[in-house]
């Protein structure tokens, strides 16, 4: 026997020739071995080896995914209080905006109805059904106009995500046809079913939060959405000028995060805040 220990990786059937092994030596038939340098919300696949001077046999295969590294907690404007979770190189806030404040103390706009709300070009929000519960549970609803607003909406250290910021989260997780369902909150508790292809094994924990569509837009207006999409602004004026911005979006239905699409700045949608 020359060497015996433990090997894995990210994909099937790791072998020897990567460097993330163990070597636990040739004294012993029986050993253990401790893995280290584990990335959060990712999956592994771990077999043990033993090779002699004919070459290398290895064990049965196992899988496992490492959880989600939770950190915080941030504190708003309003003093509510967010985790926070790392996901890759980036860390965000584990649950949606609920501030009525910009950073300097500035008051956000609200109590409008659906023509005002139509008719706004600076920051607003609305509470899902006008209840105090969705507030609690999924957080406010902003027009794209007190997402981008330069005195800044999310708690000190963190911004409204930019494009690049969610491609990067989209990329880490498989890409945008996949990523959906690992942020998404698994099980029935909040989503409608069939809550396609969720697991959160990313730790992001996307809700069903709806949306305020304003009457500008075709079809349905009011607050819609709640259970079946979570919606969240960007940074980014889609069409330059008049009227979109970007946003990204999840669906009950499937396990895709939806790819980045212009929405009228006065939609209102949820803010997931990143750290700068």
């Amino acid at each position: 026997l020359i060497s015996k220990g433990v090997v894995w990786g990210t994909s099937n059937n790791p072998t020897v020739a990567l460097t993330t092994k163990t070597n636990e030596g040739i004294e012993s038939t029986n050993y253990s071995s401790r893995l280290f340098g584990l990335e959060p919300n990712t999956t592994y696949y771990m077999r043990a080896y033993a090779t002699n001077a004919i070459g290398t046999n290895y064990g049965t295969e196992f899988s496992f995914t490492t959880t989600s590294i939770i950190t915080g907690p941030v504190t708003d404007i309003d003093g509510n209080v967010y985790q926070t979770v790392t996901i890759g190189n980036q860390s965000w806030m584990l649950t949606n905006l609920k501030t009525t404040k910009y950073r300097d103390g500035s008051a956000i706009t609200t109590n409008l109805n659906e023509d005002q709300w139509a008719a706004a070009t600076t920051g607003a929000y609305a509470i899902y059904g006008n209840s105090q519960s969705s507030d609690d549970v999924y957080g406010k609803l902003y027009n794209w106009y007190a997402a981008t607003d330069e005195r800044n909406v999310c708690p000190t250290g963190f911004h409204t995500p930019t494009v690049e910021d969610w491609t990067i989260l989209a990329e880490y997780l498989g890409g945008f046809s996949i990523a959906g369902g690992k942020m998404k909150e698994a099980g029935l508790t909040h989503w409608q079913s069939p809550n396609n292809g969720a697991t959160n094994s990313s730790g992001f924990t996307a809700l069903p939060s709806g949306w305020r569509q304003p009457n500008t837009n075709f079809g349905e207006t009011g607050f819609v959405g709640q259970g079946k999409v979570g919606a969240y602004w960007l940074d980014f004026e889609y069409n330059p000028g008049p009227s979109d911005g970007a946003f990204s979006n999840l669906s009950y239905l499937d396990n895709s995060l939806g790819n980045i699409s212009s929405s009228k700045k006065v939609t209102g949608f949820s803010i997931r805040c990143i750290r700068d």
